[in-house]
């Protein structure tokens, strides 16, 4: 029920255009923190993506600063959370007079008519959703999927890794799950906690090892931004894996030929050429 919109792709704002198209026309004058990303994160995922706005419409600058969830949630001082929410009220204006939309736009309003309207034939679709990758969704995207399955906590199923995101805006945690669901349900439904896969089929235990050492750096020096996770161990070990972090072609060459077995990993085909 209920008459729907429609969401053509020319309109929809992504990182790329919201960085370098609006933002100057909000007149942003940024000086260090927040960054142009810090504030696209805190407008997607929060003011605009969070259960809070999903449920009850975008935040204001106001209870984006005082709200304490917030605090704990996004690490940014009162007043640069007031900033930021300041911009986002300038931007929703701007989204609504050039009918313009980003992802939590069509997210939050596909949610608003589905609480309010429901479905056509007045029963949800299925009894169970799966969703991969769930660590470059909003809150408002999840529950989306929450309806889809008949707001049955049982029946949605996620699977993700907040150290593969790769959207850009998104600050997901696994407690956005069970926060996004006592929200929606005003506390009536209890959310299991996550379960931990930590054994590794794809990749070498030396591998793993060096991923976790990343990992453990990252945490450290930017807490919270993927969580605590135990390590990961796969089914077989390398004899050594290490980081090259210089080294010329004869180092290279002559390690190879130390050691025919040695198999090199490098980020691009410009790389490899450069190493052969």
């Amino acid at each position: 029920g209920g008459q729907g919109r429609r969401w053509p792709h020319e309109g929809r704002v992504d990182y790329a255009r919201f960085r370098d198209e609006l933002l100057p026309q909000l007149g942003a004058r940024l000086r260090g923190d927040p960054s142009e990303m810090t504030i696209w994160v805190h407008i997607r995922s929060f003011l605009r993506g969070s259960a809070q706005a999903a449920l009850g419409g975008q935040l204001s600058a106001d209870d984006f600063a005082r709200n304490q969830h917030f605090n704990r949630r996004t690490r940014l001082e009162e007043a640069d959370r007031r900033r930021v929410g300041e911009l986002a009220d300038a931007y929703a204006e701007v989204l609504a007079e050039r009918g313009l939309w980003d992802d939590a736009s069509r997210a939050c309003a596909l949610l608003r008519r589905l609480r309010e309207h429901g479905w056509l034939d007045g029963q949800a679709p299925f009894d169970a959703v799966y969703i991969d990758e769930v660590q470059d969704m909003i809150q408002a995207d999840l529950l989306v999927g929450f309806e889809a399955c008949g707001r049955n906590p049982a029946g949605l199923r996620l699977a993700g890794d907040p150290a593969q995101a790769i959207q850009e805006g998104v600050a997901f945690q696994f407690s956005d799950v069970r926060d996004a669901l006592h929200r929606a349900t005003k506390g009536r439904v209890s959310v299991e906690k996550p379960l931990q896969l930590s054994r590794n089929y794809r990749s070498d235990g030396g591998i793993l090892d060096i991923a976790s050492a990343v990992l453990e750096r990252l945490e450290a020096g930017f807490p919270g931004c993927i969580g605590s996770l135990r390590p990961d161990g796969g089914l077989a070990r390398s004899k050594n894996a290490a980081i090259l972090l210089r080294c010329d072609r004869a180092a290279l060459k002559a390690l190879v030929e130390k050691d025919r077995q040695a198999v090199l990993l490098v980020r691009d085909s410009g790389a490899a050429a450069s190493a052969s």
